[in-house]
């Protein structure tokens, strides 16, 4: 709990510092094109600016922790035995905390952005009550939030649309292969850990809630889907 207390704040004065450098950077920067500038200084689009900063934060910091959330990942479904607690704490608490600072800084998302971000502070104080360890559900949230990790670059691609940026089809497309992917083998994972693996659990109380919860992510993952698909489309 202590990381996640520490990284809220954190990630809080990360977006409103990164806000005021694009605000120096684009008045009167002659550099930027003029469509990109438009975009960042128009008053419709504050909320906008907004959104691809703290998209773009998420993409960087996902990225980062990527190639550790796979080995924790294939320990979580496979090896949970060898799975350091330590190491779910501070992945757990990253991954919470700057959705939670997302809300605090904009709290003008998209209704369904705003009920994902909420699901996953519930998900991450579910998991901290049992001090991560990988009994009860904690395998299939912490499966669930590293195949999310995987699809970084859906957030990368979120920050940049309508910016006029070159290559912004091509990143389009790849974001959707890697989500749809990934998040076909999320919802296997997530079958496999729920029917299978959590037997001490009652079906018919704490999994249905946690099925419920998934559907709620899911529906908000499948929305996102179709936007990149729809561009997809649009472009060809």
């Amino acid at each position: 709990m202590l990381f996640y207390l520490i990284f809220t704040p954190l990630f809080v004065i990360t977006f409103n510092q990164t806000e005021k450098l694009i605000d120096y950077v684009t008045n009167g920067n002659s550099y930027l094109s003029e469509s990109t500038i438009t975009a960042f200084n128009t008053e419709k689009d504050i909320l906008t600016k907004k959104y691809r900063i703290v998209n773009l934060a998420k993409s960087l910091l996902l990225g980062t922790i990527s190639f550790n959330s796979l080995i924790l990942l294939v320990n979580v479904v496979f090896f949970p035995q060898d799975v350091d607690h330590t190491l779910v704490e501070v992945f757990a608490a990253l991954y919470a905390s700057i959705d939670m600072a997302a809300l605090l800084y904009n709290t003008k998302n998209h209704p369904s952005t705003n009920i994902h971000h909420v699901i996953v502070q519930f998900l991450y104080f579910y998991i901290a009550f049992y001090d991560f360890a990988m009994i009860n559900l904690v395998r299939p949230i912490v499966a669930y939030a590293c195949y999310s990790v995987f699809a970084y670059l859906v957030n990368g691609r979120l920050s940049i649309r309508n910016l006029g940026f070159t290559y912004e089809k091509e990143v389009n497309d790849l974001s959707l292969l890697i989500y749809a992917n990934t998040s076909f083998l999320n919802w296997m994972t997530q079958f496999y850990l729920i029917f299978f693996e959590t037997p001490e659990l009652s079906f018919f109380y704490t999994k249905m809630v946690y099925i419920f919860l998934v559907f709620v992510i899911v529906s908000d993952d499948i929305f996102l889907m179709k936007y990149l698909n729809n561009y997809r489309i649009k472009h060809e």
